[in-house]
């Protein structure tokens, strides 16, 4: 029997296991997988389609076989790790599902080096200001979304890279107001009478990466250690749960089409009020 099929046998056992006792711990499920699942470096032949069709979805290409190997095995432990994880959350062990995406064949630590890179720049600049009183004393909608009143700009991909156009100016930038960092109170405030604000959020976590639609994103291992720029765009309540929406900036293939909620008034869930700030404009020139 191939280790895949023990991997999906294990899996289907531990939901029967489920299933009787009513409740094993999110830690106990993957304890006994790891014991269930013999270690192997050899790609597993009966995903030789599925890796196929995925390498060729993503347009992916490597300059030889050792690379292609080596990504091949990082795919199948994401594909592991998703598995188990829409396994828990079926069981009612996490709030969000997540799924295979474009990052799929690269380490946390690539991710981080090539997608990320938020750099504090603190309260030093001359151009920062304090929040208005306008904020301070501001009655926002229980919920709000930018994106139905055409204030948000599609999802790119920034590739690693940043790109701009010298004639897409979109307006001059006088100062920034900044969020007293932490105060989610503001921030929604902000969020509801402005509109969207830039935030920053420790991005450094699986879950994150291969997010998908489904449920509000919530860790209990994320800190408020950012390291990577978003946009709020908005915010609301889903099944009782209150959440930021939120713009990345690594294409449309994750989270929702390029959005994902996240927790919110869940003491600054992974830093999301940490760095947040929007700027005051001169002029505003809508162009692409």
């Amino acid at each position: 029997m191939n280790n895949y099929c023990i991997f999906w046998l294990s899996i289907s056992f531990l939901y029967l296991v489920h299933q009787e006792t009513m409740g094993p711990s999110s830690i106990c499920l993957v304890a006994l997988l790891s014991l269930l699942i013999p270690a192997h470096s050899a790609p597993d032949p009966t995903l030789d389609t599925h890796w196929q069709l995925w390498v060729k979805t993503h347009q992916k290409s490597y300059k030889d076989a050792e690379e292609e190997r080596a990504r091949r095995t990082i795919w199948e432990e994401t594909l592991k790790f998703i598995t188990v994880h829409n396994l828990e959350y079926s069981l009612g062990l996490h709030t969000y599902e997540v799924g295979m995406n474009h990052l799929g064949d690269m380490t946390g630590e690539e991710v981080a080096a090539t997608m990320t890179g938020y750099i504090d720049s603190g309260d030093s600049l001359d151009n920062v200001v304090h929040v208005p009183k306008e904020i301070l004393e501001a009655l926002p909608p229980a919920s709000i979304d930018w994106r139905t009143k055409d204030c948000v700009t599609p999802v790119r991909n920034q590739e690693a890279q940043c790109k701009r156009k010298k004639r897409s100016n979109t307006g001059v930038v006088m100062n920034f107001h900044k969020i007293p960092a932490g105060n989610e109170t503001l921030l929604k405030n902000a969020v509801g009478t402005v509109g969207p604000v830039s935030v920053a959020i420790d991005s450094s976590h699986q879950g994150f990466r291969m997010h998908k639609s489904a449920g509000i994103y919530y860790d209990p291992y994320c800190t408020t250690n950012v390291d990577h720029a978003v946009l709020v765009v908005g915010y609301g309540t889903e099944n009782g749960k209150d959440y930021w929406l939120v713009k990345n900036s690594w294409g449309i293939e994750t989270g929702d089409k390029g959005y994902i909620k996240m927790a919110r008034n869940r003491k600054n869930h992974c830093g999301i009020a940490q760095a947040a700030a929007y700027p005051i404009l001169r002029s505003l020139v809508l162009t692409d």
